[in-house]
């Protein structure tokens, strides 16, 4: 049988129908009756088998009641109706106990069968998530790499790499091999490309970490590993095209110059070989202009601009490749080449990580069972035999893999084993599967569910189509009906295919009678975003209005609309918080969506454990609970000692520090320290769930929670998270520390730790793949700019390693410091991106289609974005774009408008908000008005002196959205000020502190610190000044001198007066006699010793704290101003 239908038609029930009819066949049907272990049934997530499981169960029971119903007589119970009864008896007792209906379980279950033939031993455990194994395996190769112990830790071999298999082990690699990736792992890291991710670093870097991992998922594809020569004579092209480019180029703006002196760059390595060497001279300079166009670096310079195009774009040369292709193209193909071929070196070591710990991926699970089935006629057989019907849902999500296994349990017999040869047996497969997601140009040679459907119907099987949508109200079916064809890039007209108009979703034939008012509400709501003249048109900008109007368009929704909608038995009821979900097309961003909720008191919980994991207060909640395993962690620690744990401030450390035992501060601290104490000693007798729980009960955590914003559906995943952490220490049999140890890691990549659920009436908020069969009366699309995407594709995923399995080829792309990329493989990018949209068209149509009643849908109508997929849905005559928005026109008149003046909301949001702590016992008010947008802040900036004064003795515990404690009194310094504009200072000052590393050369410093502080101006000022202020500290001794030691950012705290007062410093160099404290100036040098006294303030007042701390170390203190204009330090 073969099922097509759209989203809401009714598969799933169909398919438990059918399941029911195979396990317990009425007498008229005569067909033979299965068991449950003759049917395997497969789906695509365990969610959806738990579904399908739950519709088996109930008609498992409707036809029980009905057999009984029919045969009351008892003389008839043994009559044939009563053979049905006891079947559907012994499938309702053993539904419990089958096991879970996916493949990667069914899988398990066959191949333990077979252990000497496959090599599972009894021991072995199924692992869900492979990030953990791809991390084990990366260490080693980088360890293995930096050792020199590559090739022994996987037994290399000296055989050649062209040896046949024959001759060699399943996992024996050549020892060439092994040196080459030796050496090749060493390389990058010389050239500066990022081993892994850091706690706080940029969450878009790619990294080697990220193309180990992305070897390991991608290993069903074996790609060509071919090394390329270094193609000399193309190289020398390029620079002498780039220097005849120069010719006429002056140095009229900072673009000009740049492209100058990119070819002054080039044209030293003209006679270089050596693609490393090319690379770490040429990539950050080229490669960093290639991955920053900005036109307003050649502002006033079109000779410039132009040259730029034809260096970056190819203008002017139509036949051939761009200038930047021809400089960069030789050495990145060799490089990346070479580290394509680490592909087999990893895969050998990830095979020896998994021997050692005794474990299986997914992955390896179903590669195992495909080559049991293909080069084991008699297992073939066996599996056959005893699976006698197959059924699959969404087989639209099977991947060519899994698609090839289900062709081999459910094929005919022993014929041919062969993807492009294999048929269906009779009888044996039931498919469902949603035909509009081969729309869009796919062949069956590309999608492995169009395969199966092709081979299903070249079987004979009966075709179901279904057109009749039961989930979403009938205005709603139409509505989505008339613009599936638009979305999903196809015709609805006849001639294009002769199924497509049945396997659109159609309404119900009959409208239901005696709808309640509320029903008159239209089923779409459309909800205008537009900026004010003037406003910054950031993507933080458009995040935060986007999610400031949705927070308030789902209280007014629920609290103010009057909608009703559809409950048990035909009945209505008001539209509740737990009716609404919030879907994701991308997951950035989403923390403005959270505080957008929070400030509108709109109750909300994240559908997972990684999106639970946004929160910033679960996050504090990690840092807490490793504080107890390691009392030297000391961000764990810092966050531990301070709210919401304990209402304690930085002056109350301070004076327990102090060590006056009558200070009442100082006892505050102590009790907390003791409390710590006593839950760090007894850790390691209890589970570590147990610990968790009661670091979120004995201290202020849960109470803080539970009367901050979102409270019980926050301090309801806190407890669901000690939940977790409890379960996967019992099921891996370990202790508190061991449990604790990759919290840290959990803060960049959240594990899949399941649902953080709170059982409660709440906003769901999910990503567009965990939807699934979600069923829901309101769907709301976050994300309207990322799906206002058409003719360009949306954004590759982040991934570092791109197979393209028809042809073999790869794609490497990894971030390196400086802000380059290395980037090699365009055309599989470019089918990438093609493959990305097509999901992308298949994601907007799942979200769409989740909805029963209402769908909610933000228009950014003046981003400057391409009109995109949205607009293909909103593509109607003006009659009926009245309609849908007739009660949701974006106006200050609007019953839900988040704000009256949004101009001055986001003026007076672009400084930090303030905020007020919470009495404890009480409960604060909800806030009502817009979230805050924050501003991030350059990281270079110095940050002035504050004075804190302590508030009392009363404990006074902090809302869960702050990051400090209660609101000090502050006096700010003066602010930096520059000859230049404001991130002038701020870049100088971070370029400094990259070329203390001593990775980077001065341009490749400054080039990072201007990306990260947006100067785009005088950038050859600035490099000028960074240059100064390094001959200076050389000439004072204190630049690359033995036995100094240079720290930039320099934070300090002290006691003033009672009053606690803490900043930092620009740069301190230390040395066995001397502490100096120096302040960099990037404005015009002083001209007399008043300005130099007002100039000085703020170094003074460090000085004065400091100056207690160096009497009795020997140490002389001294105080200078750096000024990089002139490259002289004033010594006071």
């Amino acid at each position: 049988m073969l099922v097509e239908g759209g989203a809401g038609t009714g598969k799933t029930t169909l398919l438990a129908a059918r399941i029911v009819a195979l396990l317990a066949p009425e007498e008229r049907e005569r067909a033979p009756a299965l068991t449950l272990e003759q049917v395997a049934v497969l789906c695509s997530t365990p969610e959806a088998a738990t579904r399908l499981r739950a519709r088996v169960r109930e008609q498992l029971l409707d036809a029980l009641d009905g057999v009984e119903r029919d045969d009351m007589l008892e003389e008839e119970i043994t009559g044939p109706g009563g053979a049905r009864a006891t079947r559907l008896r012994a499938a309702l007792a053993g539904l419990g106990t089958t096991p879970a209906w996916t493949l990667t379980h069914l899988s398990e279950q066959l191949l333990r069968e077979w252990p000497l033939e496959t090599g599972i031993g009894p021991a072995d455990l199924l692992v869900e998530d492979p990030t953990a194994l791809a991390h084990e395996t990366f260490c080693e190769l980088l360890d293995g790499a930096q050792n020199g112990t590559l090739a022994a830790s996987l037994g290399a071999k000296p055989v050649s790499a062209t040896t046949s298999t024959e001759h060699r082990g399943p996992h024996d690699l050549p020892m060439s091999l092994a040196a080459e990736a030796e050496q090749t792992v060493q390389e990058a890291l010389l050239l500066g490309i990022h081993a892994r991710k850091h706690v706080g670093g940029q969450r878009d870097q790619l990294t080697l970490e990220d193309l180990v991992t992305g070897f390991l998922l991608e290993r069903h594809t074996r790609p060509r590993l071919e090394l390329p020569v270094f193609d000399r004579e193309r190289f020398r092209r390029g620079v002498d095209g780039l220097m005849t480019l120069t010719e006429s180029l002056g140095v009229a703006s900072p673009g000009a110059a740049w492209i100058q002196g990119c070819a002054w760059l080039a044209d030293a390595m003209r006679d270089k070989v050596d693609p490393l060497t090319i690379l770490r001279t040429l990539g950050p300079a080229l490669g960093a202009l290639r991955d920053r166009p900005y036109r307003k670096a050649f502002d006033g310079d079109p000779g410039a601009w132009e040259a730029w195009r034809r260096l970056s774009e190819g203008s002017g040369r139509p036949d051939e490749p761009p200038l930047l292709f021809e400089l960069l193209g030789p050495a990145e193909e060799q490089f990346a080449a070479r580290l394509s071929r680490l592909e087999p070196v990893v895969l050998a070591l990830h095979e020896r990580v998994k021997r050692r710990l005794r474990v299986l991926d997914r992955r390896d699970v179903l590669f195992k069972l495909r080559a049991l089935l293909t080069s084991n006629v008699a297992a073939r057989a066996e599996f056959q035999s005893r699976i006698r019907h197959l059924v699959v849902d969404d087989a639209q999500t099977l991947d060519p893999l899994e698609a090839e296994i289900v062709l081999h349990l459910a094929g005919d017999g022993m014929a041919a084993w062969t993807p492009p040869s294999a048929r269906f047996g009779e009888g044996r497969v039931t498919l469902a599967l949603d035909p509009l997601s081969f729309s869009g140009g796919s062949s069956p040679e590309d999608t492995p569910g169009e395969m199966l459907r092709e081979r299903a119907l070249e079987a004979g099987a009966l075709r179901v189509q279904l057109t009749t949508s039961y989930r979403a109200t009938p205005p709603l079916t139409r509505w989505l009906a008339r613009r599936l064809p638009a979305l999903l890039g196809v015709s609805s007209s006849s001639d294009e295919g002769p199924t497509l108009p049945l396997l659109t979703p159609r309404p119900m034939e009959e409208e239901r009678a005696g709808e309640p008012p509320g029903t008159r509400h239209p089923s779409v709501h459309l909800l205008p975003l537009a900026l004010p003249a003037g406003a910054p048109s950031a993507e933080a900008t458009w995040k935060a209005l986007e999610a400031r109007t949705l927070a308030a368009h789902l209280r007014w929704l629920v609290e103010e609309s009057g909608l009703r909608i559809d409950a048990e038995e035909g009945r209505h009821r008001a539209v509740r918080y737990g009716d609404i979900a919030v879907i994701a097309l991308n997951g950035e961003h989403l923390g403005a969506l959270f505080t957008a909720l929070d400030h509108q008191a709109v109750p909300h919980a994240a559908a997972d454990g990684p999106l639970a994991l946004e929160d910033p207060l679960l996050r504090r909640f990690l840092l807490g609970l490793r504080a107890l395993a390691d009392q030297d962690d000391g961000a764990a620690m810092a966050t531990l000692l301070r709210p919401p744990f304990f209402a304690l401030t930085l002056e109350d450390l301070w004076r327990h520090r102090a060590g006056d035992a009558q200070d009442p501060a100082a006892a505050r601290v102590a009790v907390a320290l003791d409390l710590v104490t006593a839950l760090r000693k007894r850790r390691l007798e209890r589970s570590p769930g147990a610990t968790a729980r009661d670091l979120l009960e004995q201290t202020a955590f849960g109470r803080t929670t539970a009367l901050g914003p979102n409270g019980e559906a926050r301090l309801a995943r806190l407890r669901a998270l000690c939940f977790a952490l409890g379960e996967r220490a019992a099921r891996e049999g370990l202790d508190y520390d061991t449990a604790t140890a990759g919290l840290h890691g959990w803060l960049e990549r959240p594990p899949p730790l399941g649902a953080l659920g709170t059982g409660l009436e709440h906003v769901r908020v999910l990503m567009a793949q965990q939807a699934g069969d979600l069923e829901i009366p309101v769907v709301v699309l976050w994300d309207a700019l990322f799906a206002r995407t058409r003719d360009a594709s949306p954004p590759l995923p982040r991934r570092a390693w791109w197979v393209d399995p028809r042809t073999e080829e790869w794609a490497v792309w990894l971030s390196a410091e400086g802000g380059w990329q290395l980037r090699w493989g365009s055309q599989v990018l470019s089918r990438a991106r093609d493959e990305q949209l097509r999901e992308h068209r298949w994601q907007i149509y799942r979200i769409i289609t989740r909805a029963r009643r209402l769908l909610v849908l933000p228009h950014p109508e003046s981003a400057t974005h391409d009109a995109g997929w949205l607009e293909a849905l909103l593509r109607v005559d003006d009659q009926e774009r009245g309609a849908t928005r007739s009660t949701d026109q974006e106006d200050v008149d609007a019953p839900w408008a988040p704000t009256r003046d949004i101009t001055r909301a986001l003026t007076e949001l672009s400084s930090p908000p303030l905020r007020a702590g919470v009495q404890l016992g009480a409960r604060s008010a909800p806030h009502r008005g817009p979230p805050p947008l924050e501003v991030p802040r350059p990281r270079a900036q110095r940050s002035p002196l504050r004075s804190e004064e302590p508030e009392g003795d009363t404990l006074m515990p902090i809302s869960p959205g702050d990051p400090a404690e209660p609101l000090p009194r502050t006096t700010r310094g003066a602010p930096r000020v520059s000859r230049f504009d404001p991130p002038f200072a701020a870049t100088v000052q971070r370029a400094l502190s990259l070329l203390l590393r001593g990775a980077l050369s001065l341009e490749a410093a400054l080039h990072m610190a201007a990306r990260e502080t947006g100067l785009q101006r005088r950038l050859g000022e600035a490099t000028r000044d960074v240059g100064r202020a390094r001959t200076a500290l050389r000439a004072e001794g204190l630049w690359e001198r033995a036995g100094i030691t240079l720290h930039t950012d320099y934070p300090i705290a002290g006691s003033e007066s009672g009053t606690l007062v803490h900043g930092s410093i620009d740069l301190v160099a230390v040395s066995a006699t001397r502490l100096d404290l120096l302040e960099i100036r990037t404005e015009q040098p002083i001209r007399s010793a008043s300005e130099l006294e007002r100039a000085a303030q703020h170094l003074v007042a460090c000085a004065r704290l400091l100056e207690t701390t160096t009497r009795g170390t020997g140490r002389r203190l001294r105080c200078g101003l750096l000024f990089t204009a002139e490259g002289r330090v004033w010594w006071l």
